[in-house]
Formats: structure tokens, C-alpha cells, sequence
């Protein structure tokens, strides 16, 4: 370890920063993982720290090398033997329907990346799109068809339920609204509509990453040593 605050010689254990491509503001994560750590523990830490589903093919990429399920290549070897040092990046891309590329950095380690436990998520920034959205292009039209100023139902359809709010208030009467079943369930859908519209650019939440990696620590025997 050199200095007093970094070290480019881990001592068991590794800084990496991954970033999104294609995605406006840029999403990112940083995290620490053991450096013992097999490619399928780390695609489970990249998936629980960046908030995806595990739900398709997946593969890094690493001295020219793909690694992955269905490459043919042991995706069980551990990172440290591919001996990468501080400032060395690779890619790691999944889903190969819509394309998700990560660029994977690995960095100087700090003093306090020692404290507690690894793999855990230390930073990020950014929404991590949603499954099968139709990678950057789709997400991009995506958010951009949601947030229209000038075609926002939703909006209409709960400014009307508080003109009726406002009404039952008034009157003391709410019968216009719980007594018509077509209503609420029309409530219902505007509500989860504009729910799956804030989730687009939901904010980044450190504590939620780290439950996600500590849940899925058991899922995969030997990936996390």
C-alpha cells in the first residue's frame, strides 16, 4: 500500500467503477468486491449494484477475451487471475436484445474501502433502465414520450380526480368517486401509470443497492469467496 489514503496493491480486495453506456445522465456505480472473487460473483454484484433483474444472457470482456455462459469459457475463474492494475478497464455487456454495455474501471483503493463488508456498493449515480425497454434508443423514447408536456394524460386524468376530491370535500360527498368502480379502477391505472413513468428516472439509492447484493450473496455457491 502506498500513501495514506489509496492503495494499488489490494490487499484481498478491489475498486471498480461501472458505467452505463448510451444513457443521458450517465449511470454509474462504484463498488468493492473481494479480489478472489469468480466473473459470475462479479456479474451478480454488477447486476444487484446497478439494479438489473438477471434476467438474460450476459458476458465480459477481458484481454480480448469474451468469458460468460455461453462463450464456452469458465466464467467461474477468478478476477485476480487475470492480474488487471488500478487504471485498466474492460467491458461487461448484458442482455444481448437490447445491448447494455458497461465499461468496468479499476481503481485506486482507499483507506475506508476497508471498512465493512465486500461485495458493497460505495457510490453511484444515475436510473438504471428497465428490463427490456429496447436498450439506449428504446429508454431514451422511453423517458422522452413519458415526461411530454404536450401529451400528458395522466396528468389530465388527476387533475379531473382532484377537481372531484375538491368537490366531495366541498359537499361532503364521495359518492362520485368510491361508489363508481370505473372510476377507481380508472384511478388505479392512472396511478401505476405515472408510478412505471417515475421509475424511468427514479434516484440512485446506495442503501437498496447493497440490500440487492447483500440478498443475492447465497444465490450462487462460491461466487462471492
Amino acid at each position: 500500500m502506498t500513501g495514506t489514503d489509496t492503495a494499488t496493491d489490494s490487499p484481498g480486495v478491489l475498486r471498480l467503477r461501472i458505467s452505463l453506456h448510451g444513457v443521458k445522465p450517465t449511470a454509474w456505480r462504484r463498488i468493492v468486491v473481494p479480489a478472489s472473487i469468480n466473473l459470475s460473483g462479479l456479474h451478480i454484484a454488477i447486476q444487484a449494484a446497478m439494479g438489473w433483474e438477471d434476467q438474460h444472457l450476459w458476458r465480459f470482456h477481458l484481454h480480448g477475451v469474451d468469458y460468460g455462459p455461453e462463450t464456452g469459457r469458465n466464467p467461474r475463474i477468478r478476477f485476480s487471475d487475470f492480474r488487471l492494475r488500478s487504471g485498466e478497464r474492460f467491458s461487461y455487456v448484458y442482455d444481448f436484445g437490447d445491448w447494455w454495455e458497461h465499461d468496468v474501471r479499476i481503481e485506486p483503493l482507499k483507506q475506508t474501502d476497508l471498512r465493512g463488508s465486500v461485495p458493497r456498493c460505495i457510490a453511484g449515480r444515475g436510473t438504471c433502465p428497465p428490463e427490456d425497454c429496447g436498450g439506449p434508443r428504446g429508454y431514451a423514447a422511453a423517458v422522452s414520450e413519458a415526461f411530454d408536456p404536450y401529451d400528458d394524460d395522466d396528468v389530465e386524468a388527476m387533475a379531473d380526480f382532484a377537481g372531484e376530491l375538491a368537490d366531495g370535500l366541498r359537499t361532503n360527498d364521495f359518492s362520485r368517486i368510491v361508489m363508481n368502480q370505473d372510476r377507481m379502477d380508472e384511478l388505479d391505472r392512472t396511478v401505476e401509470s405515472m408510478r412505471r413513468r417515475l421509475r424511468l428516472v427514479e434516484r440512485f439509492d446506495r442503501k437498496a443497492a447493497n440490500e440487492r447484493i447483500g440478498g443475492k450473496q447465497g444465490a450462487d455457491e462460491g461466487a462471492f469467496p
